[in-house]
């Protein structure tokens, strides 16, 4: 401090600022007007202070200005003017020289034009009292300001009441998602917002909560000021005084009812069919579940029906995505509008529905329920356009009897269904035992024809066909056998029907023909005349995209010439699917390839349709066949399907032919070949290519007549 002081042991008064810069590290200026303060707040009670080091020596005198009291508490504010007060007080009561002074003195120095020695480093303590006063009451306006701030740009709605909870002010925020203005909500009660979704009850525990723990928060349905409903979030907390007296409520609230909806449109999505919009799989099983338990404790009774479209996969694949979309959301409306409310109708996948009925009283009431069901998904459906005729095959399963556990019951539901469809289809069945071992057949039947098509397992058998016109052998129709390794040889209707299931045909049949052409190109190398072989088509392998393709390929790679293969078709076939039926039958009769339609008379028969496909042949049905000539009627339609094909210039063969007189018949007809067991049942290819080279006439050209062992 010495070297401060000049050597008249007066400083300048840059040096005295110098010093108080190095004690408190603030700005020069700052420290400047801290002292200003100092000096006009003693001067307003007309002190004048020395201030000087202890030792001695006058560093700082302040002036005196004429200033009044008043001037000075107006330009400070009471406030900052009675801190500053307290900070002087505060550094001049402990300065060690006024703690020795009596009583009666100190009142003299506060009442008389005294002049104050104090310590320099005690006026510090006093610049520094008042700096932290002025920073608390800056960060108090601060933060007054920056809580106006929020109040006023918060995007949640703020509501302050009174403790009677009158409301006192509102923010924007409030007016946009309320609709209210300020002034139409100012001095009413927040009940103006209640949309009467909650109870009594509810708004009672709201406020217990609030009495007893100060604050509440929680979804509220309100409403707004046009009469819409909205959700909030609203957090609500109690504001007590100084004394812990209630003096006001203030509510925050923010608007979820858009961000509600997402959620309730996720959790519907992730419970119910995007398409249909019926409860999937999850939502179903945990309904099942439900009702599984009630009717446990009730002892009641419920039934699962499982539901699946007959011929859905071939009009997707036809008419296109977009119809079989919208063909599955009409059966959708459809097996709704025909159950009860309570029921539950489910879409599991695909083309397979299901249906949940409680509270049954006897299994004819989901018997008469099915019935319903396939009337009104077998009405024709009006689709872009398109008219769709479908059916549906049902099978049921009913708690207790049928299970207890919601996996066994819509298992057996499931094996029920399967077996309706095995039984022709657009049917219903209920589940009896004995389904489970057809199920665990039908299973272990799959695994095994997947073998066998990976294995080659399968033969052909070739059935003679006779040429009526010169009572010889002229071709054969090859049928498939499987060669299980178990179960010995199997005919084709014990695993073709779980093939066409399984799509397994595609495969198969390919094979098939492969095997017939290779087996015809052998038999000419030996030297064996045949018209030609027949082979029998699926319905699957004729709406195929790619079967012609692979015909066509198939002829390549063997060497046949197409003329010497038949393609067998039903009428049923052809008229699952017209259109595509006749553009794949128009391209392999372009092939060469003839065409024959197998079990005529049974379908679709007529002139019209006739003409429009390109075949070449019919065959009568051996349900006609094996009638004649003893039943009038068989033998009428006989007749008439024999001079139906003269008539449009097709060929006719005639199966099934197992006694003389109707071989007899038939060729008094007109009938060109004759097919059956009487003429020779389907034999291994060494043994038919045998039969063929023993033949007295094994080349058969309609043209050429000669003797033949058949002739009677």
């Amino acid at each position: 401090m010495r070297s401060l002081l000049s050597n008249s042991g007066q400083a300048p008064i840059g040096d005295f600022f110098d010093f108080l810069s190095v004690l408190i590290p603030l700005r020069r200026n700052t420290l400047r007007q801290y002292l200003y303060v100092l000096t006009l707040t003693t001067a307003a009670f007309g002190i004048r202070l020395l201030i000087a080091p202890i030792d001695g020596g006058i560093q700082y005198v302040t002036f005196f200005p004429a200033v009044a009291l008043s001037a000075v508490i107006g330009g400070l504010g009471p406030g900052l003017f009675s801190a500053l007060l307290g900070a002087i007080a505060a550094t001049y009561m402990f300065w060690p020289p006024y703690q020795s002074m009596t009583f009666e003195f100190k009142q003299a120095m506060v009442t008389s034009n005294l002049v104050f020695l104090f310590d320099a480093l005690l006026v510090c303590s006093a610049i520094e009292a008042m700096h932290r006063f002025y920073r608390k009451s800056v960060d108090a306006e601060e933060s007054q300001r920056l809580a106006a701030s929020v109040f006023h740009n918060s995007a949640e709605g703020v509501i302050i009441t009174d403790a009677g909870g009158t409301i006192l002010s509102v923010n924007p925020a409030f007016t946009q998602i309320t609709g209210y203005t300020a002034a139409e909500a100012l001095g009413r009660n927040p009940s103006l917002l209640r949309s009467d979704r909650h109870g009594p009850e509810f708004y009672r525990s709201m406020w217990n909560t609030l009495t007893f723990e100060g604050h509440w928060q929680g979804e509220v349905w309100n409403r707004r000021k046009d009469g819409e409903a909205y959700l909030e979030w609203l957090t609500i907390n109690r504001i007590e005084g100084s004394h812990g007296v209630l003096s006001q409520y203030v509510a925050v609230f923010h608007d979820i009812t858009e961000s509600r909806r997402k959620d309730e449109h996720i959790q519907h999505l992730a419970f119910h069919d995007a398409l249909t919009g019926l409860p999937n799989r999850y939502l179903m099983q945990d309904r099942l579940e439900h009702a599984l338990a009630r009717a446990h404790r009730e002892s009641g009774r419920l039934s699962v029906t499982f539901i699946d479209l007959d011929r859905f996969k071939e009009i997707n694949d036809e008419l296109g995505h977009n119809i079989g979309d919208l063909l599955l959301q009409e059966a959708a409306k459809r097996l709704q509008s025909r159950v009860r409310a309570a029921d539950t109708v489910a879409r599991l996948g695909g083309d397979e529905f299901v249906v949940l009925m409680e509270d049954l009283q006897s299994s004819g009431d989901c018997a008469c329920l099915a019935q319903e069901l396939m009337a009104e998904i077998a009405r024709p459906m009006q689709l872009d356009g398109h008219t769709v005729v479908i059916g549906a095959s049902m099978g049921m399963a009913f708690y207790p009897e049928d299970g207890t556990e919601l996996v066994e019951l819509m298992k057996r539901a499931d094996v029920a269904m399967y077996s309706a469809k095995a039984a022709g289809r657009n049917s219903y069945r209920f589940f009896q035992p004995s389904m489970l071992d057809q199920a665990n057949q039908r299973l272990s039947l799959e695994r095994d024809l997947r073998r066998a098509v990976a294995q080659s397992e399968f033969v052909l058998h070739y059935q003679p066909k006779l040429c009526v016109s010169s009572l010889s052998l002229c071709g054969a129709e090859a049928l498939i056998r499987w060669q299980h390794p178990e179960r010995g040889l199997l005919p084709p209707g014990q695993f073709i029907p779980l093939a066409e299931e399984t799509s397994l045909i595609i495969e198969i049949g390919e094979w098939v023909i492969r095997n017939a052409c290779q087996q015809v190109v052998a038999w000419q190398d030996q030297g064996l005349k045949l018209r030609r072989v027949a082979v029998n088509l699926s319905a699957i392998q004729l709406e195929s995209d790619t079967f012609v393709d692979s015909v066509e390929r198939i002829l390549h790679e063997t060497g046949l010439r197409p003329e010497f293969i038949e393609f067998e078709l039903t009428e049923s076939m052809v008229m699952r699917n017209p259109d595509r039926s006749l553009v794949t039958l128009n391209r392999l009769h372009q092939l060469g390839i003839r065409l024959a339609l197998d079990d005529f008379g049974t379908g679709y028969s007529s002139l019209s349709y006739l003409k429009h496909l390109p075949v070449d042949t019919l065959k009568i049905d051996r349900s006609f066949v094996e009638g004649v000539p003893d039943n009038d009627g068989d033998a009428q339609i006989v007749r008439m399907i024999v001079a139906l094909a003269k008539s449009v210039g097709l060929e006719v063969v005639a199966e099934g032919i197992e006694t003389v007189t109707q071989r007899d018949f038939l060729m008094r007809l007109g009938c060109e070949f004759l097919q059956g067991y009487l003429i020779a049942r389907p034999l291994p290819a060494e043994d038919y290519g045998a039969m063929l080279g023993s033949s007295a006439c094994n080349g058969c050209p309609m043209t050429e007549r000669c003797e033949s062992p058949w002739s009677s």
